[in-house]
């Protein structure tokens, strides 16, 4: 029998009252009360279904909408993700729900809205990271063998998980390299869903509060974008998270045998991405120190124990990988986010809250209801996190390692202050959150006694809606619409993706391109060309672009370089670019850039003796500069 050390256990909306001392089997407690049930909410499934299907409608008309600027768009969009939300977090807030309800409840809202994205740009992954690991995809299904370097994110080759399970599906169906990452994106979602819900209710022994806390996950900041977007993260997550729930939730009789699928799925995690896998190894580690401390030897002493030390291992051992680049790019990072620091510390920091770089700002509801959100989650953690001392009195490690992770959640708004820790802090809510779901859901069930779901509901919405909007960035970068400059997806479009196909089909695989921050995923993800980059070759080109003549320097860059072929986007003229650079950071005014940049500087290679325009379809240019007079 699987037992646990609790204070209280609560099933549904009955409590058992124990002592700190006692060993209660979850599986039995509904057994130990018999009590009166109401009726169950059966319908509220299919409305969630339902519901689902027309949020995710309204998103694909909001969307289309949005493509021609119509002002209906955006409240649109708002609307479908509530459709969508609402009756979900009903069945799961309801005390007269089943356990089946609301797991099937919570399974709808997660797929939901995994799709929601999917449905904005069903014909391809048009986000900046999700260019980059399609690339790396790329070259894994082309030269059959790992670690191909890929120069647009040198550390995503060392990191292959999610693209050799996506180059899986695809072999085994036969399906499109974007609708097999799809399924494996849709199916990532449904276990990170459930792997929650599993261990929240194996620790507290109450299924609504298992549920209650996924939906509060649900509303973490990078849920409905960053964490649902081909990239390697939104894989190794739900990987962490059902690795930690399957060693915590292993069957106490078969000794060290139970580890064995904790272990594999650790070793998946470790092959997947480089944060993810650290965090595993340190909530492993955490799980071992206080079950050491608070219980001494024990059979979870010796499982958390060879699982911290396997996992750490393993991800020591794949980070001496020779040519592994973790190092550089996680103290590139670490260096830039002091530097920031630094500068905000100085006063000579540039960086606005809920501004981008090209002058747009947040409309004033988005940042109240944002900023309501964290206010929300931090008043409402400090008495769940108070009432946490007693999973102490009970020495229940899983309990006090998630709340620990709670407790670190205040650093997610404090990272605001710069770029650079922003983007740190905001991919780690997908950490944090596990954390911060697990001490909600247990204290809104222990503590809350309103009958109404209705105020818990309102909660639920306020979070979601203002968690997202924390996530997600400005509106430009949450839906699709005309051409902005330097803008992710909103710089994806007809003109440079009917290069980027021309590219792959008349110029030869793996040519030496250099182009602008956008173009150059395009032309290595779907051209199949090499893309010259400051971070993954050293050279920094930017100048070779910027120049208004070609210089001298210039020709030395492109002998560097070994530049072949320079992809110009004549629409770079026509605006800031909205994330700041252009080309790539450490470019001339990178995140400082006041002037668009000259036509005269990007048309300036019609003129230069030797370089060929080989490809025009009025916006995007390809110029063929192997035979470029280097002395022009």
């Amino acid at each position: 029998m699987a037992t646990l050390l609790i204070p209280r256990a609560v099933a549904d909306d009955r409590v058992v009252v124990a002592r700190a001392t006692e060993a209660v089997d979850i599986r039995d407690l509904d057994c130990i009360l018999a009590t009166r049930r109401r009726p169950p909410v059966a319908p509220w499934i299919a409305s969630s279904v339902a519901a689902c299907a027309i949020g995710l409608l309204l998103q694909a008309i909001a969307g289309a909408g949005s493509r021609h600027d119509a002002p209906w768009a955006v409240p649109l969009f708002w609307f479908s993700l509530l459709v969508m939300f609402i009756p979900s977090a009903i069945v799961v807030l309801s005390p007269s729900s089943t356990r089946k309800e609301r797991i099937v409840a919570s399974c709808v809202l997660a797929v939901g809205l995994a799709l929601s994205r999917i449905v904005l740009y069903p014909a391809g992954f048009v986000y900046h990271d999700e260019l980059m690991h399609l690339n790396t995809l790329r070259l894994i299904t082309d030269k059959h063998r790992l670690f191909v370097d890929n120069s647009n994110l040198p550390v995503s080759s060392y990191y292959p998980g999610l693209e050799l399970l996506t180059d899986g599906v695809r072999s085994i169906t036969g399906l499109t390299a974007h609708t097999s990452g799809v399924l494996v994106l849709l199916a990532a979602r449904m276990l990170i869903t459930l792997s929650l819900i599993a261990m929240f209710e194996f620790v507290t022994g109450s299924n609504r509060a298992a549920c209650i806390g996924a939906l509060v996950y649900a509303t973490n900041p990078q849920y409905l974008w960053f964490n649902a977007q081909f990239s390697y993260q939104s894989l190794a997550l739900p990987l962490a998270v059902a690795a930690v729930m399957a060693i915590v939730t292993r069957p106490r009789d078969r000794g060290l045998r139970a580890t064995v699928p904790a272990l594999a799925l650790a070793a998946a995690v470790i092959v997947s991405h480089h944060l993810t896998s650290l965090a595993c190894a340190a909530m492993l580690l955490v799980l071992w120190l206080v079950e050491r401390l608070r219980r001494g030897r024990t059979s979870d002493t010796r499982a958390y124990g060879v699982a911290a030390v396997a996992t750490t291992a393993g991800v020591a051992a794949w980070t001496v990988i020779p040519g592994h680049v973790v190092t550089a790019y996680l103290s590139s990072i670490a260096v830039n986010s002091y530097n920031q620091l630094a500068a905000l510390v100085g006063g000579t920091s540039r960086h606005q809250l809920f501004a981008d770089y090209s002058g747009y700002a947040t409309p004033l509801w988005e940042r109240a209801l944002s900023i309501l959100s964290v206010l929300l989650i931090l008043v409402l953690l400090l008495p769940a996190l108070v009432q946490g001392r007693r999973w102490w009195s009970a020495r229940t490690a899983p309990a006090i390692a998630l709340l620990a992770t709670a407790a670190i959640y205040p650093f997610i708004p404090a990272g605001h202050l710069t770029e650079a820790t922003s983007e740190v802090t905001d991919r780690s809510s997908g950490f944090i959150f596990v954390g911060v779901g697990f001490a909600l859901g247990w204290w809104t069930v222990r503590y809350v006694r309103h009958k109404s779901p209705l105020p818990a509901l309102l909660v639920a919405c306020v979070l979601f809606i203002g968690g997202t909007i924390v996530g997600s960035g400005p509106q430009w970068l949450r839906m699709p619409g005309p051409y902005l400059v330097e803008a992710d997806n909103r710089t994806v479009d007809g003109p440079n993706l009917a290069a980027a196909r021309w590219a792959a089909v008349d110029m030869p695989d793996g040519g030496r391109i250099f182009s602008d921050r956008i173009n150059r995923l395009l032309m290595a993800a779907i051209g199949h060309q090499y893309s010259v980059t400051h971070v993954g070759d050293g050279i920094d080109e930017s100048s070779v672009v910027f120049d208004r003549t070609f210089t001298s320097k210039d020709s030395s860059l492109l002998r560097a370089g070994d530049i072949q072929f320079i992809v110009i986007d004549e629409r770079l003229a026509a605006g800031l670019p909205r994330v700041g650079v252009y080309m790539e950071q450490g470019e001339p005014d990178s995140y400082r850039h006041r002037t668009p940049l000259a036509l005269v500087a990007l048309r300036k290679f019609d003129s230069l003796r030797g370089a060929k325009r080989i490809y025009d379809n009025g916006s995007v240019a390809i110029y063929d500069v192997r035979g470029l007079d280097v002395q022009t």
